[in-house]
């Protein structure tokens, strides 16, 4: 996983950005990715006062997608042409949620 705390001062927001979240295969459905997730938010929210947690998914990864919206996240928008050097469509989901 990584990830960056975002401060916005014009808007007095602080946001938490995941750049990445990823599982091994063999150890995928066991819960570590929602534990992963669950960490970083608890500690941003705690240590940062992080309100909102957004992310891009490409929009054909259904599995993500999936994961991302069971966690209580929710399609903000759609990006065009968001990932250059990658196969399958270019475009990304922007999702949000609010803590």
């Amino acid at each position: 996983m990584c990830s960056r705390v975002e401060r916005e001062p014009h808007y007095n927001l602080t946001n938490l950005y995941i750049m990445t979240l990823g599982v091994l295969a063999p150890y995928r459905r066991m819960g570590l990715g929602r534990l992963l997730l669950a960490s970083i938010i608890q500690t941003a929210r705690k240590q940062a006062g992080v309100r909102l947690v957004y992310l891009h998914v490409q929009t054909t990864n259904e599995a993500a997608l999936h994961f991302y919206l069971n966690q209580g996240f929710r399609i903000y928008s759609t990006a065009k042409d968001y990932y250059q050097h990658i196969s399958g469509s270019p475009d990304a989901h922007v999702l949000v949620r609010y803590l």
